[in-house]
């Protein structure tokens, strides 16, 4: 029975899939899943490991074809560690306004350390600024700075679902294209990109007025 299962599709959303058989079920499901993967060999054991920052809700395995879908069983495990923005017990957490600051005990994993680094500076350049006053991440402020650009963005999710901030980028990507550097080629935090795009001048409109009846 297991020659049944291939070829079908395996995929993960964060929105429910829409309960359809037959016609454009497949590419409709295969539209809203953020990670997803061609099932195409009759094995015994399927096993399929999610890019990294993968953030899902829903499962679905679905044929390719119209046949009787046979299957023992479906697991599915999360991620220990950064991969699961789980970065240990929270020891204390102070809440300001607008703000909210969590203590939580220091990384132990290099490798770790640089990534929650990198997400910071890439969510906001202000960031670096305050991690290079804590012991932990001084050498990543040494190496990195305040800016991180080479590469893809870590807090985007590799199934295709962008961060806010790239989303932002794309938006206004004709706006960030005249934005100069900060001071010294240097990047700028949200709040300099806020004021920047706040004082842009505004596009011209295409308007062409009504010829009036006689």
């Amino acid at each position: 029975f297991s020659s049944r299962l291939v070829p079908s599709w395996l995929m993960v959303s964060q929105r429910p899939f829409e309960e359809l058989i037959g016609g454009d079920s497949l590419k409709r499901a295969l539209s809203i899943s953020i990670a997803r993967t061609h099932v195409t060999k009759n094995k015994k054991c399927t096993h399929w490991q999610l890019p990294q920052n993968t953030v899902a809700r829903y499962v679905r395995l679905q044929l390719e074809n119209f046949d009787f879908l046979h299957i023992a069983q479906v697991e599915v495990f999360g991620t220990i560690g950064q991969n699961n923005l789980s970065v240990g017990r929270c020891a204390y957490v102070d809440c300001g306004r607008q703000c909210t600051a969590a203590v939580v005990e220091p990384l132990k994993d290099p490798t770790d350390i640089q990534i929650a680094y990198k997400r910071a500076v890439q969510a906001d350049a202000r960031n670096a600024d305050i991690l290079r006053q804590l012991e932990t991440f001084a050498l990543e402020y040494d190496k990195f700075g305040r800016e991180i650009r080479i590469g893809a963005c870590v807090n985007c999710n590799a199934g295709g679902e962008q961060c806010a901030m790239c989303q932002m980028r794309l938006a206004f990507k004709t706006e960030f294209e005249e934005i100069p550097l900060g001071t010294a080629g240097r990047c700028l935090t949200l709040d300099e990109m806020a004021k920047m795009l706040l004082t842009a001048p505004k596009p011209k409109l295409n308007y062409t007025p009504k010829q009036k009846a006689d």
